[in-house]
């Protein structure tokens, strides 16, 4: 934390044109338990109130927020600073960045745990097959981190917008995931402001169960009806 109000206080010092802070998901991680998908819970939006750390059970009983408390503190400040009358040249930008993989970044690869370490994504695959869908298992975690996939492509693009782009404002929050069909994740601000036009789609990709088929889990397909009946 320390490390961050000195870069952003010294960029103001040397007059920067723009500060990108490297957000995430997991400030928002919280609004899971509302449901993973656009068909169970309304949009989340640059605007929306945060709700920081992300609960996983399984394969890993995690809690997020530490993480998420300290890019929050980030954002913050940086909107703080932003207002202070001191600040007269500066913009600072919050990119609230999605999932994404290490090297290829495959939707195929992908896992709560971030990684593609074959003992979790196995564990995940193992999990999925034929389970019933409730809200903590397996299918329901994964698909809340699947709709959130960002593709190395769009993650280059949305990164050139923030620093080339045309646009006003001293502050601004941006959802950085690619355009992926039932996601949560609202990108009309980022469209508008910066012109962000993402190329990709995780529900147009292998799924991670290995099974071969296009698209996510079948949780992203059921009806808001079939889901509310579900838990009667």
């Amino acid at each position: 934390m320390d490390m961050t109000a000195n870069v952003f206080l010294a960029a103001i010092q040397m007059k920067v044109r723009r500060v990108v802070l490297a957000s995430s998901n997991h400030v928002m991680g919280g609004l899971k338990e509302e449901g993973v998908n656009i068909h169970t819970a309304k949009p989340i939006t640059s605007f929306s109130k945060p709700k920081p750390g992300t609960h996983l059970v399984y394969p890993l009983n995690s809690d997020s927020t530490p993480y998420a408390v300290a890019k929050l503190f980030g954002e913050r400040l940086a909107y703080a600073l932003s207002h202070s009358p001191l600040n007269i040249d500066t913009c600072f930008i919050a990119l609230r960045i999605g999932w994404c993989m290490p090297k290829e970044n495959q939707p195929k690869d992908s896992s709560p745990a971030g990684t593609v370490n074959p003992d979790t994504v196995g564990k995940i695959k193992s999990a999925v097959r034929g389970g019933k869908c409730t809200k903590t298992d397996p299918e329901q975690v994964t698909e809340w981190f699947q709709l959130m996939w960002l593709s190395n492509r769009d993650f280059l693009q949305i990164c050139e917008k923030v620093i080339t782009a045309d646009f006003s404002g001293k502050f601004h929050i941006f959802n950085a995931m690619s355009r992926n069909t039932g996601m949560r994740w609202d990108l009309a601000y980022p469209q508008r402001i910066l012109g962000y036009n993402p190329k990709d789609d995780v529900t147009k990709h292998p799924r991670p169960n290995g099974d071969g088929k296009i698209g996510i889990y079948q949780s992203l397909t059921i009806s808001r009806e079939r889901r509310l009946k579900s838990k009667l």
